[in-house]
């Protein structure tokens, strides 16, 4: 069913005008629809279908998106006009209904776009994957070993070359466990399950977890084990850059030194200040001693101990003259 032409009110051009079932809303050209609803948002979908009382189907929206991006408003109304032309109108929803689908909408979007480009890269991952871990191993598994092999690795931060071995034939283990799984065999999971168990004592697994777990705080009994034994007197920063926030804030901070110091006359004012601060230091000491003990009293003890002294020196020459 074809749409009416006429003369749009809002652009002026002739052309497909979209079908307004809002007798208070007076029908628009394609053109300026296209500008000012996006056809990939449900909730641009849904205010246009409430805006021109028409029925909003997000699943006949979202086909009509497959089959062409570029008329979706033209084909969604034409399909509605086409099936039931007297018994239009538009249904209330509620509006966070469609932000929600919208957020899923995205997301499936997202993960065909991936999916569809992942074929330009497929062949060689698979290839580096067969040089890695050997033939016989699907692109999801070569996947889910990779994930496994560079998680584990990396939490517990493992260098030592035999250990990494004993790690990746644990993966491949762990893959075909999966496998028989799959498939019910219950012999094979045993068996595998028990080389899995022992390859990761061997990969010393167990240790490294423990010894992980033991340096988290998860429950108020382990937080007051932790205190008592620090004897609750927290270990407070060292100065020691441990990743790139700590390194960032050194070089600001001597970017910022630097800045200052070598400003021009900067540095005289700097030593004037400092000079008047110890000045200033000085005198207030001075004036506490003084608060302690009067400057007459700290004189008149002064020519006692003089005159002490005095008297002391003269004793001593008159015992040297009567000899």
């Amino acid at each position: 069913m074809e749409l009416h032409k006429g003369k749009c009110p809002i652009c002026g051009n002739y052309g497909e005008l979209v079908f307004s079932n809002n007798p208070l809303v007076p029908p628009i050209c394609m053109d300026c629809v296209k500008k000012e609803v996006d056809v990939n948002n449900l909730e641009h979908a849904d205010f246009f279908c409430r805006t021109y009382n028409l029925p909003f189907d997000p699943n006949k929206w979202t086909k009509m998106l497959e089959r062409d991006p570029d008329k979706v408003v033209e084909l969604y109304i034409k399909q509605f006009l086409s099936e039931n032309r007297e018994n239009l109108h538009y249904e209330s929803t509620t509006k966070d209904l469609w932000k929600m689908a919208n957020k899923e909408w995205e997301k499936t979007k997202t993960h065909d776009e991936l999916l569809s480009k992942v074929e330009s890269i497929k062949k060689s991952f698979i290839e580096r994957g067969k040089i890695k871990w050997g033939t016989g191993y699907s692109f999801n598994e070569l996947i889910q070993l990779e994930n496994l092999f560079a998680s584990t690795v990396s939490s517990f931060d493992i260098n030592n070359p035999m250990q990494i071995d004993v790690i990746k034939k644990a993966c491949k283990l762990s893959v075909l466990t999966d496998q028989a799984i799959a498939s019910g065999e219950i012999k094979d999971i045993r068996e595998l399950s028990a080389a899995h168990t022992n390859f990761l004592k061997m990969a010393q697994i167990d240790e490294m977890i423990e010894a992980a777990q033991s340096d988290v705080i998860r429950t108020v009994a382990d937080l007051v084990q932790y205190l008592e034994e620090k004897g609750f007197e927290f270990d407070y920063y060292d100065n020691v850059e441990r990743d790139v926030y700590d390194k960032t804030i050194n070089e600001m901070k001597n970017y910022l030194r630097t800045l200052v110091l070598e400003s021009t006359g900067l540095e005289q004012t700097l030593e004037i200040i400092q000079e008047k601060y110890s000045e200033a230091k000085y005198l207030e000491q001075e004036a506490g001693a003084e608060a302690v003990m009067p400057l007459d009293e700290v004189v008149r003890r002064a020519r006692e101990d003089f005159a002490n002294e005095v008297d002391d020196e003269l004793e001593d020459e008159e015992i040297w003259d009567d000899q």
